[in-house]
């Protein structure tokens, strides 16, 4: 899953807006 590769790397950074941001996009497509 490319989108939860992505969602990780967001999370690894620790960056709380990206990591909101990468939930938003990913909840729209699901």
């Amino acid at each position: 899953m490319a989108i939860w590769n992505e969602f990780k790397q967001f999370a690894i950074k620790g960056n709380a807006i990206d990591m909101a941001v990468a939930i938003i996009i990913g909840t729209s497509f699901n």
